[in-house]
């Protein structure tokens, strides 16, 4: 049911259900994830994002006992990270509002290889089990890149996140929920763009003395099929 301009609310309804995947990315959804998903013991991938969603994310998620996947990415939600379930490989919940540190309970999942915490309002240093658990490349036993972003970029702008085992930091210009001084002069914007069998795109901020004040990239997104 992915990009179908799906409005209104997720029914509480949905947590009786026995669907193995659940997709409403890319639809008009708005209020609040409803508690009842805890009920969703079939599921393997939850993927609510970019919608209009609000609240917070419920912590009865954690009752999810077979999820693998959460996306919860580009929505509007608030409050603190909870406790997730234990098989997660893939959780993205970049591009919201939440706030708090980042906890250690992460690092008990021990199948995770791709973490998005990235353009929110975490703040504070990355617990050592998680960086622990990352140094270990978890992605290479499933064939898949390692990935794990926060708000650590050091550009002119401290960073929210203190983080040196993130594989991908943003700073100040990765969302337009930020907002800095630029320093003076002139800025420039480069973007690099390259076609093999992925597609590859890197950018760059450079002041007026041609010297790098910001980069973001690569990033990678599967080729087009025409």
């Amino acid at each position: 049911l992915s990009q179908n301009n799906l409005s209104g609310s997720i029914p509480f309804e949905i947590g009786y259900t026995s669907l193995i995947s659940v997709n409403f990315d890319g639809n008009l959804l708005t209020g609040s994830i409803p508690s009842s998903i805890s009920l969703l013991a079939s599921t393997r991938r939850l993927i609510l994002s970019n919608n209009k969603l609000q609240g917070t994310i419920p912590h009865e998620i954690v009752n999810i006992t077979g999820l693998t996947t959460l996306d919860l990415s580009h929505n509007s939600l608030r409050g603190k990270l909870p406790v997730f379930p234990e098989k997660l490989q893939n959780i993205r919940v970049n591009n919201n509002y939440l706030e708090g540190t980042i906890p250690s309970s992460i690092a008990t999942l021990e199948k995770l290889f791709k973490l998005r915490l990235e353009a929110n309002n975490l703040t504070g240093d990355v617990p050592k089990a998680i960086c622990d658990h990352f140094r270990k490349d978890p992605g290479s036993h499933f064939g898949y890149q390692t990935i794990f972003s926060t708000d650590c970029a050091h550009q002119f702008l401290p960073p929210k996140v203190n983080c040196d085992c993130c594989t991908w930091c943003t700073g100040a210009f990765s969302s337009n929920k930020r907002s800095g001084t630029c320093p003076g002069g002139e800025i420039k914007v480069d973007i690099n763009y390259k076609q093999s069998d992925w597609y590859r795109m890197s950018w760059y901020i450079h002041d007026s003395g041609n010297q790098t004040i910001f980069q973001e990239g690569p990033l990678l997104s599967l080729p087009k099929v025409s």
